[in-house]
């Protein structure tokens, strides 16, 4: 995702719904299933070079948008704040994944799954199937 206007809905979406997001699992580290985060090729350093400089121009440090999200993700993450380098490279790792039809889809599903859980009583599943059934 390219287009400044797709990545500041996104960033809007995301402040809205910054539960919904693994947000560690962006970082360098990577997340269990994926192993650490590496960009394997001159197309992935593109596209992520591109992202980040999408974010950087839709969401400027210190504009209301960046406050917004900052404000929301430290909240989710239970700390006092988070940097906006931090920040934009995981927003633009966020944004290089797909359009923004494919992350709507995704936290429109993730929404529902966490509001499949809670009316379910549960903290934890194994499948998606376990919050709609």
């Amino acid at each position: 995702m390219r287009e400044l206007n797709e990545v500041r809905k996104t960033v809007l979406l995301l402040s809205a719904y910054p539960e919904n997001i693994a947000w560690s699992e962006f970082g360098d580290r990577g997340n269990a299933c994926a192993g650490p985060f590496k960009l394997e090729n001159e197309e992935e350093l593109l596209e992520d070079a591109l992202a980040l400089a999408a974010v950087k121009i839709s969401m400027p440090k210190g504009s209301m948008l960046h406050l917004n999200l900052a404000r929301s993700v430290a909240k989710t993450l239970d700390c006092k704040w988070v940097t906006y380098d931090w920040l934009i490279k995981i927003v633009g790792r966020i944004v290089a994944c797909g359009s923004l039809k494919d992350f709507i889809e995704m936290l429109t599903l993730s929404i529902a799954v966490k509001s499949g859980m809670k009316q379910r009583g549960l903290s934890t599943i194994n499948s998606i199937d376990e919050a709609f059934v």
